[in-house]
């Protein structure tokens, strides 16, 4: 989770407003302006966006902060919401340089809200992108943990590059019919059977036969 957080231009008003997305940068806006946190201070308890202002001996700060995960997939909304808390900052810098609303007249206000707004809504589209770049880097991640990407043997055809495919019927694959023995005869090949075992079949039964004959005479 980032501690980044983004300063906001206020013009010549002298109150920092500063904008962030996270709990954790929301007390790292605290502890650079001096403020310590307080148990009432957690963030993003109200919706996906609050403003927050606090004075000190120094200076006043206001804190925006945006859950951007509610709306990353809904561009009107996000524009809305942060129309929204820019209405809000132009009342609280007014407030704390003791400014009242109707004297600083309509137009100044909207002028003001008009430049916050651009700045806050470009803000939330840099996070935007960078919630959705996370996002591919998460799916690339998982889809090469799962294997997705690597050749897969398909069941039903034979394979003959030694990889561990199955073939269609291991019965019935070709049986060599023989090798060219000594004098032009023809010696039966040994097979594998299902258990591994070596098998000469009817052809040492045949000579085992022959042997048996020859003593006998």
């Amino acid at each position: 989770m980032s501690n980044a957080y983004f300063h906001v231009d206020v013009g010549f008003f002298p109150v920092p407003v500063k904008m962030c997305f996270t709990s954790k940068a929301f007390y790292k806006v605290l502890k650079d302006h001096g403020i310590t946190a307080q148990p009432d201070m957690a963030p993003l308890e109200l919706g996906i966006a609050e403003t927050h202002s606090f004075s000190t001996a120094k200076e006043a700060i206001v804190i925006v902060v945006f859950n951007l995960i509610e709306c990353v997939d809904n561009a009107a909304l996000l524009a809305s919401v942060v129309a929204h808390e820019a209405t809000h900052v132009v009342a609280r810098v007014l407030e704390h340089i003791g400014e009242d609303e109707e004297d600083f007249g309509e137009e100044s206000r909207a002028y003001l809200t008009e430049w916050l707004v651009r700045q806050m809504f470009t803000a939330c589209l840099v996070e935007v992108a960078k919630i959705a770049k996370r996002k591919e880097n998460r799916t690339k991640v998982s889809k090469k943990s799962e294997g997705e990407g690597w050749p897969m043997p398909e069941v039903g055809k034979p394979v003959d590059d030694g990889g561990a495919g199955q073939a269609s019927d291991p019965q019935q694959q070709s049986d060599p019919s023989g090798v060219e023995g000594p004098k032009g005869k023809t010696k039966r090949k040994a097979r594998v059977d299902d258990q591994g075992v070596a098998s000469a079949g009817s052809a040492h039964a045949r000579l085992s036969e022959r042997a048996r004959s020859r003593r006998v005479r």
